[in-house]
């Protein structure tokens, strides 16, 4: 199980790393916005996580003669989404280090881009002033190593749900067998 866990988490760890520094360097240069950056990270990610699919079937094939229970299943599958967790995090900890510069203006853009968004809703100041707040509260939490690594890990949570599915698919010994 540890090997399976090992190569595909880092398989997706590495994938959703080189998605999002493509993403940054895409925002950075203005070839994409806010609006459909948000549309090809989450794209990303699901590739991404889509190694866990891809890890269980291998650990079902592999060492467990082509048949995996769904407990079993649903306990190397988030181990993979964990592990590219980590992954991502550490690479993402590793960008900021070398360009904090580039992170701190997506943070910048990201939060004047829901301000104004809100004001072209025509939404009431005091929800603007809301909002206002909250991104300065997010920016100095960005600022904290810590904070950024544990936000960092958040992709574990959509990791858990293709375990789930991934695991509930690949039970059935007929579904790509062997």
């Amino acid at each position: 199980m540890k090997k399976a866990v090992f190569v595909y988490g880092l398989i997706a760890g590495i994938t959703i790393s080189v998605f999002n520094f493509i993403i940054m360097a895409l925002c950075k240069t203005g070839t994409i916005n806010i609006n459909n950056g948000d549309i090809f990270g989450y794209a990303g990610i699901v590739i991404a996580l889509s190694m866990i699919f891809f890890g269980i079937k291998s650990y079902r094939d592999k060492y467990q003669n082509g048949v995996i229970k769904f407990g079993k299943a649903f306990l190397v599958g988030p181990l993979i989404a964990l592990f590219a967790s980590v992954v991502w995090a550490a690479a993402s900890e590793v960008y900021y280090q070398i360009d904090p510069e580039t992170t701190e203006a997506f943070m910048d853009k990201y939060c004047d881009y829901q301000v104004s968004e809100l004001q072209e809703k025509g939404a009431p100041q005091v929800e603007i002033d809301a909002v206002i707040k909250e991104s300065a509260e997010m920016k100095e939490m960005h600022k904290n190593p810590i904070a950024r690594f544990v936000l960092s890990l958040a992709i574990f949570i959509p990791g858990i749900l293709i375990a789930l599915i991934s695991a509930a698919i690949l039970r059935k010994k007929e579904v790509l067998p062997p």
